[in-house]
């Protein structure tokens, strides 16, 4: 018990001196689904000091040294099982494990060895081809205790026969003519057929099915398309790691859409920045240029990615920055409906790649080299079933829609509550948990809220009103 008031008091100071009251409610509080109000206490102290003592209450300190984690990431936080005094297994045999072994052990274990004394002394033949053993050695392993017998026998003799090839007949030099008959029939012409008309990758395919896809002309992002259908959406109670908000699961369908193959990049919002300004949207700009990790630079009245960062996803963009680009290439933001059927598909994933928690090479996670990196890196181990990369990690994604509970009564193309406070974000980024990549999991932020794990990819609707270029 001592230990363990230990480990919760040095966790409320980290809390505390690393979060400012703000960050402590939106950051911290709106993540774990606690109600920073109904908290006793106005002190930055006593919200830090509740909020541990609940979460220890309630079995959730880990998921909120996750959520302290993937916003301080440079911060050693203390592990649970260290701070409990639970020693881990340094993985050595000791001394003591050695002699308990039983006799039939030691006899296999010797009888190994013998067999390599045995590999070592094996000679070649004359010409080094064929293995010659001087001594053959029968081991035979019994309890109490083993006995080894040694045979010799003489080495084999090798009689090496040549056997001749039959001469072949010589070759004729000279081939001998022969009559030639010339046709009387006159030739029959055979028409060329004209080459088939390649299709214009900038514009989608008249009827597409799924694997299709085309390069929206505006950023050269590639699209996938997404088939229309009906899938369960959410969480049942039973699922591993669910949470209450992602229940009840329901029934959704939605229209065909097309969905970007990966998030955008830093690269692609220049253009769209280069294209529009980057303008103040509810008091803030669109990308936060200031901070430190920024990935997106100005020089004089030019914007470009800072050099390196080209091919990684824009981050430090707010929710109205997101939709402005989406809306400028020609689409909208996904909503959390299109979202998750293309993370998870018919089948219903629990991850973009299938049943397992992520992996390194599956995903851009908080146990992998830290940081964020380049769009697509994880294919094709970490693609959804549509091909679509880094749904799993990397950023997190803006989506339409407020968050809230879910709306049952409405089956078909889903667009969330009418209104709310924080938009909703899917997928986990590089700092997340492995269970926060979960195709059904949901994140939510403030719109104007702008952090290095957030970004977004767009998606178009499968109309031709959309994309089409006739005037």
């Amino acid at each position: 018990m001592n230990r363990n008031r230990e480990y919760e008091a040095r966790l409320i100071g980290m809390i505390r001196d690393s979060f400012s009251r703000d960050e402590l409610h939106y950051d911290v509080y709106v993540p774990l689904l606690i109600d920073y109000n109904e908290i006793e206490g106005e002190t930055q102290k006593a919200k830090a000091t509740e909020l541990v003592k609940k979460c220890a209450r309630d079995g959730r300190l880990p998921h909120l040294l996750a959520v302290c984690r993937e916003l301080r990431p440079h911060i050693r936080w203390p592990e649970i099982e260290e701070e409990n005094g639970h020693k881990k297994s340094s993985g050595r045999i000791s001394a003591t494990t050695l002699k308990k072994l039983p006799d039939i052990v030691w006899a296999l274990l010797g009888a190994i060895a013998i067999l390599i004394i045995w590999g070592i002394s094996v000679v070649s033949s004359p010409d080094g081809d064929l293995p010659v053993p001087t001594k053959i050695l029968v081991v035979t392993a019994t309890p109490f205790p083993p006995t080894n017998t040694l045979i010799s026998s003489p080495a084999p003799t090798l009689i090496w026969t040549a056997t001749p090839i039959p001469p072949t007949k010589s070759p004729t030099l000279f081939p001998t003519p022969t009559n030639t008959t010339i046709p009387t029939t006159p030739p029959t012409f055979t028409p060329t057929a004209l080459p088939t008309a390649t299709r214009d990758p900038h514009h989608p395919p008249d009827n597409p099915v799924l694997g299709d896809w085309w390069i929206r002309e505006t950023d050269e992002m590639r699209q996938l398309f997404v088939p229309a259908n009906t899938f369960w959406m959410g969480s049942l109670l039973s699922a591993a790691n669910a949470n209450k908000d992602e229940m009840p699961q329901h029934e959704v369908a939605l229209t065909a859409f097309w969905l970007d193959k990966t998030e955008v990049t830093a690269a692609q919002f220049a253009m769209f920045l280069n294209a529009a300004g980057n303008q103040r949207e509810h008091g803030m700009d669109w990308v936060d240029l200031t901070h430190s990790s920024s990935n997106v630079t100005k020089d004089n009245s030019e914007f470009f990615a800072v050099p390196g960062m080209d091919d990684k996803p824009i981050t430090l963009v707010s929710w109205y920055g997101a939709n402005a680009y989406c809306q400028w290439a020609g689409g909208q933001l996904p909503t959390e409906a299109q979202w998750e059927y293309a993370a998870r598909g018919p089948e219903l994933h629990a991850y973009p790649w299938g049943g397992l928690p992520p992996t390194c090479d599956q995903a851009q996670f908080r146990v992998c080299p830290i940081g964020v990196q380049a769009a697509g890196s994880k294919s094709p181990a970490g693609d959804s079933w549509l091909g679509a990369v880094d749904m799993g990690g990397n950023v997190w994604e803006w989506t339409a829609d407020w968050y809230g509970e879910y709306e049952t009564a409405v089956t078909t193309n889903p667009t969330g509550p009418a209104f709310g406070s924080n938009r909703v974000l899917r997928g986990g980024s590089w700092g997340s948990e492995s269970w926060m990549t979960r195709t059904a999991y949901r994140h939510h932020a403030i719109p104007t809220y702008q952090s290095v794990f957030y970004g977004f990819r767009c998606v178009v609707p499968h109309t031709s009103d959309v994309y089409d270029d006739t005037p």
